[in-house]
């Protein structure tokens, strides 16, 4: 059993993203979009942790509350506080991911329909006109 090998091309210039004749298959724009998403979970996890972070260090702090209740409240405030903050950074990380996808999907759209053209037109020209 022999299973073919494709090479996938890398490069980030427009040969990479259009079909070669050398093999390469045109997966250029899928690997730019996961470089953007690469990138957009790699800012997030870093913000996450570093709110993770704030979360441990408030929790040395509490101690010097007044009563239990004071300590409570202050906890709750700075959780909600983080809590807003991991929503807001999720919007914004599946933001990016969405719009690298769909961006890199037109631009690989338009590049496989101008690839094709030419075959499709040979098509045309092979029929006769209906009357």
């Amino acid at each position: 059993m022999t299973k073919s090998k494709a090479k996938i091309s890398r490069k980030s210039d427009s040969q990479a993203k259009t079909p070669g004749a050398d093999g390469t298959l045109p997966f250029g724009h899928m690997l730019t979009a996961q470089d953007v998403m690469l990138e957009a979970a790699q800012e997030f996890a870093a913000r996450w942790l570093a709110r993770r972070q704030e979360a441990g260090k408030a929790l040395a702090t509490l101690s010097a509350a007044k009563s239990p209740l004071e300590a409570v409240s202050l906890w709750e405030a700075g959780a909600w506080e983080r809590l807003t903050e991991d929503i807001h950074d999720w919007s914004i990380f599946c933001a990016r991911c969405t719009n690298a996808v769909m961006q890199e999907e037109a631009v690989a759209a338009v590049t496989v329909a101008n690839a094709s053209k030419p075959a499709r037109q040979q098509l045309y020209e092979r029929h006769a006109t209906p009357v």
